[in-house]
């Protein structure tokens, strides 16, 4: 079973690098790895890059470069899309999500996530809830997204509004939901996400302030503009409110 294992450097070779060198470590191998630079310094570009940008286009962009490759470019029938700041522990994950995803038929999946600090992410439906199963949600944070090829072949990419990357997750979710595909966060493996590194690093010449204000204008603009407006205000409040 193909598949294409995909992540975004920017000016963060240190982490890049460590994320494929977990990778490396599994003992699944039918993958093709596709490391993405998103327009960084010439000396910070990591030693596994094999496609570069020549600017910065954010989460986003570099999300629908991603799809684009993966749909016309290639045969394999899942994506992962891994930020370059994630810490899994064991290093079987690949053939372990792959298993879960078909023993649940699941179309877009997460592991559960915990952040490498005392706050934890906003949506609660991310964290690991101890269920000891997968839990189907109605969206996900995309920290660590995984994609069947039947779902984004029906989905396609992002609009460009969403460039920042703020709001893929909530787009994906209403449109699931509308085609009837299954989205889950599974209990049974949780992650590390060691989260804003580029910020906290100072490798970008952007305030994290003005990076969000920018990011959620953009977010806010595209869905009350949209047909998916209704959705996106009630998706974000079940978020906040989720429990099991």
């Amino acid at each position: 079973m193909k598949v294409l294992i995909s992540t975004l450097n920017y000016n963060l070779p240190e982490l890049t690098d460590n994320t494929v060198d977990q990778i490396k470590q599994s003992k699944f191998q039918d993958y093709e790895l596709m490391i993405v630079d998103n327009g960084s310094d010439k000396n910070l570009i990591s030693k596994y890059t094999t496609h570069q940008l020549e600017n910065n286009i954010f989460f986003g962009g570099g999300l629908n470069k991603i799809i684009e490759y993966f749909l016309d470019n290639t045969d394999s029938q899942y994506l992962f899309v891994l930020n370059n700041d994630l810490i899994f522990h064991g290093y079987n994950f690949i053939e372990y999500i792959i298993n879960r995803m078909e023993q649940f038929d699941i179309d877009i999946y997460s592991p559960s996530i915990i952040n490498a600090q005392p706050s934890q992410c906003h949506w609660k439906q991310m964290h690991c809830w101890f269920t000891n199963s997968i839990r189907k949600v109605k969206w996900f944070d995309f920290q660590c997204p995984i994609f069947t090829r039947k779902f984004l072949e029906k989905q396609g990419t992002y609009p460009w509004e969403l460039i920042y990357g703020w709001g893929n997750d909530l787009y994906t979710g209403i449109f699931a939901e509308e085609n009837e595909f299954n989205i889950a966060v599974d209990d049974t493996i949780t992650i590390t996400h060691l989260e804003g590194q580029t910020f906290k690093q100072k490798r970008i010449d952007i305030k994290i302030s003005d990076f969000c204000s920018n990011a959620e204008a953009k977010m806010f603009n595209y869905f009350n503009n949209s047909q998916y407006k209704e959705r996106f205000y009630s998706f974000r409040k079940w978020a906040e409110n989720y429990t099991v």
